[in-house]
């Protein structure tokens, strides 16, 4: 479960919005309850400090998850999911990340 709470932040990181399929598919979740409640049980910080922290999955409507506003999700235009995104894409970002910490 570390790896998948790992994948749903950095796609919360990266994306404002995202495609209900992708996100399963990337998070081997098979339907839309299971990412509601792993969603709620990963928190990811809104603001300054710990006490600003959300969970992940603000809500899933219309096929699409929307995930908690963040600084990084919402500081540039365009945060929502653009096909052709490859997962290697994804990998590399998380590298960077991950190296950072």
């Amino acid at each position: 479960n570390q790896i998948r709470s790992n994948m749903i932040k950095m796609l919360a990181s990266t994306y404002r919005s995202a495609p209900l399929s992708v996100v399963l598919a990337a998070l081997d979740l098979k339907d839309e309850a299971s990412l509601l409640s792993f969603g709620s049980k990963v928190m990811v910080s809104a603001g300054e400090g710990s006490e600003n922290e959300v969970a992940t999955v603000e809500k899933i409507e219309g096929g699409f998850v929307t995930f908690a506003a963040s600084a990084n999700n919402t500081k540039r235009a365009g945060s929502d999911f653009k096909e052709g995104v490859k997962y290697d894409a994804v990998a590399v970002m998380m590298t960077k990340t991950a190296l950072r910490q």
